[in-house]
């Protein structure tokens, strides 16, 4: 490109994405100083530990003319994404009068995924009792964790898991009462469009500073003693008994969402 950029960034902690914005000669660099290729930064901002992330990307703005406020994340659908949603949901049966419920099982890493029986039980008895339908929300490598709960529920969930873009994946959750997620994308994203979430938390702990921004949104985790294992989570529990997801009920979910609905 032909553009010349006079100021990178990065929230990225990544050596890669430091890298990228020294090679690209960008004159001013801001980054953290926690990041892994800091010394590519020109402008060092102090990460905060005990920070929500996007008052620690806010940070960042020190010195640019930031007014010191935070501001909430927000996402905007515009009407491709409305139609798109309406088709989707009415092709699947679902009245434009029904209470709905987002929920979002999957995860890139595994140990983030609370137990898909556990989903299973849930939805069943949130359906059941309480006459919502309940839309599967996710990408396309988690669609067998929809399959699996659609095949147990009666006709009361629809898999929209790798059928919708990111943006029409929102606005299906913007429709839904609340979101019952792991940590993982659909819990900003549902933040971002106005949707109440409950969000389930076990390898990985609130205090890293990823739980749901704002308020109005409940937050499950155990804070089991070898909780937290990773940044991130990991493929397998190393402990080898997942306490920290396993011990999280399904009637004390059901119980959460309830408040909600």
């Amino acid at each position: 490109t032909d553009e010349q950029f006079d100021t990178a960034i990065v929230p990225h902690r990544s050596f890669r994405s430091a890298f990228i914005v020294k090679a690209a000669k960008i004159p001013v660099r801001i980054g953290f100083d926690k990041s892994a290729g800091s010394y590519f930064f020109n402008r060092i901002v102090k990460y905060s530990s005990s920070s929500h992330e996007v008052e620690r990307n806010f940070s960042l703005l020190q010195n640019l003319g930031w007014d010191g406020k935070v501001y909430a994340p927000v996402l905007y659908p515009g009407e491709a994404e409305r139609r798109k949603a309406e088709i989707f949901l009415g092709e699947s049966g679902v009245s434009p009068r029904q209470q709905l419920l987002a929920v979002a099982p999957g995860s890139v890493w595994f140990t983030k995924r609370w137990p898909i029986e556990y989903f299973a039980d849930t939805v069943q008895k949130l359906c059941k009792n309480f006459n919502i339908k309940t839309i599967l929300i996710g990408g396309e490598k988690d669609r067998r964790l929809g399959d699996y709960i659609v095949s147990v529920s009666d006709g009361e969930a629809v898999n929209a898991m790798g059928k919708l873009s990111l943006l029409e994946s929102a606005e299906v959750i913007r429709r839904c009462r609340v979101t019952l997620t792991n940590d993982s994308a659909p819990l900003h994203l549902s933040v971002a469009v106005g949707t109440p979430v409950v969000a389930l938390f076990g390898p990985t702990t609130p205090d890293f500073g990823f739980y749901p921004w704002g308020s109005g949104h409940t937050v499950l985790y155990k804070n089991v003693d070898c909780s937290p294992c990773g940044i991130h989570g990991s493929r397998k529990c190393p402990k080898k008994h997942f306490k920290c997801m396993r011990t999280i009920m399904p009637e004390q979910v059901v119980e959460a969402v309830r408040k909600y609905l």
